[in-house]
């Protein structure tokens, strides 16, 4: 598909554009006997149909080819909003390290005009000692804060990379100007960096990353629901935490975590009826604010008790 290659033809800026006022209608051969006349094409109309068809080649990420007759087909192929984002995805980071490694067997990347595009998966490596394509966006990994991971796409080498960046709180795509050559991007991963800039160590599976436990409190001081901030755990635009809870040595101890200060919203219970400490999971405390759960206990101070937590969804 290409723009129109023939005599008289005229730059954009001097082509034809849809009339102000006239009923819009429909074209016809016209009919002699009946005294109907056909319809004069019109340049603006060939102008609009040329634009329609090319901005979504376009936009799917191909270069207009004057000899390829399917380029239409193969972007609207390329399109679907439907499907989710990744297929088949998982992910890990060693620890200790600035890297991390991702594999997919399907990929779902935007467009900054919103055009979702549907590719082939693979393996793709992040390295945040780096800055371009497969690194950092801009000098290295941050020291203890959030990193948001993002696949980019160059359409032209039809090739897939990684882009590490602090900007954006993990928005669905890439929240700046993408490197030379690439169009779209989605985020695979948010995580946390340790002091030394390192990436801690995680395993991912879809939208859930698991994490190396870490306590979030001890010996807890609330009877009622009381906010407690895990920005040190989990990134900014993570929205749900599992874990565990322990009642410590106290007897008919209670803690609870919840998404709110509102009981019932998403608690879970770990209870002890002798100075037993009991060790109870909790699946999936929705965040309501960023960061941030909601627990309480039924006797303060406890020695032993603790919440940790162990893994989280973006």
């Amino acid at each position: 598909m290409d723009l129109m290659i023939a005599p008289n033809s005229v730059p954009f800026s001097g082509a034809d554009t849809a009339p102000v006022t006239g009923t819009p209608q429909w074209a016809t051969e016209g009919n002699p006997a009946a005294g109907i006349a056909a319809t004069n094409l019109r340049a603006y109309q060939i102008n609009a149909l040329m634009a329609e068809i090319t901005a979504v080649i376009a936009a799917a990420g191909f270069p207009l080819d004057r000899m390829n007759n399917a380029q239409l087909l193969a972007a609207l192929l390329r399109s679907s909003p439907l499907v989710e984002q990744e297929r088949g995805f998982r992910g890990s980071a060693p620890g200790g390290a600035k890297t991390a490694s991702f594999t997919a067997s399907k990929v779902m990347l935007q467009t900054v005009a919103g055009l979702t595009i549907k590719i082939a998966g693979g393996t793709f490596a992040f390295n945040g000692a780096t800055t371009g394509a497969g690194g950092m966006d801009t000098g290295t990994t941050p020291t203890s804060a959030d990193l948001h991971i993002y696949a980019i796409y160059n359409p032209t080498t039809n090739t897939v990379s990684t882009l590490g960046t602090i900007a954006g709180a993990g928005a669905d795509i890439y929240p700046n100007a993408l490197p030379a050559g690439y169009t779209a991007s989605a985020l695979i991963c948010s995580c946390k960096t340790d002091g030394g800039g390192n990436i801690l160590q995680f395993v991912q599976m879809g939208r859930s990353i698991k994490i190396s436990g870490v306590i979030a409190l001890t010996a807890g001081t609330a009877t009622v629901l009381t906010a407690l901030s895990i920005a040190s755990i989990v990134p900014v635009n993570a929205k749900s935490v599992s874990g565990n809870l322990c009642s410590g040595t106290a007897t008919a101890n209670q803690v609870t975590v919840a998404s709110t200060a509102s009981p019932g919203m998403g608690a879970f219970v770990s209870a002890s009826g002798s100075s037993a400490q009991i060790i109870s999971a909790f699946p999936g405390v929705y965040m309501v604010t960023a960061q941030t759960i909601y627990y309480y206990i039924t006797v303060a101070s406890v020695t032993g008790m603790y919440i940790q937590i162990e893994e989280y969804s973006i």
